[in-house]
């Protein structure tokens, strides 16, 4: 188990991808892992890539494989902000 510090949430349109940016606080977070989204439920992290946002240091980004990325966004995009989360 692993709780993950959401900095920032986004989307990468040509991937399909929902993603949850910001830091690792406790344990260990590999692909495969569930975290569970409102409204959404389990969810699995397809992927874990880094980026650089606005010339900060790198964050974790947990990438979620999702048809209605985009939707999950607008949906729970803002609420998720500034939430720690259980990744199991």
């Amino acid at each position: 188990m692993a709780t993950f510090l959401v900095a920032d949430v986004f989307v990468i349109k040509s991937r399909n991808l929902f993603v949850l940016a910001g830091d690792i606080l406790d344990g260990r977070i590999s692909r495969g892992m569930r975290v569970s989204l409102p409204c959404y439920g389990d969810v699995e992290i397809g992927s874990i890539e880094f980026a650089r946002i606005s010339n900060r240091r790198e964050w974790v980004c947990l990438s979620i494989k999702r048809d209605d990325a985009e939707e999950m966004r607008s949906k729970i995009g803002a609420e998720m902000k500034g939430s720690t989360i259980s990744i199991t």
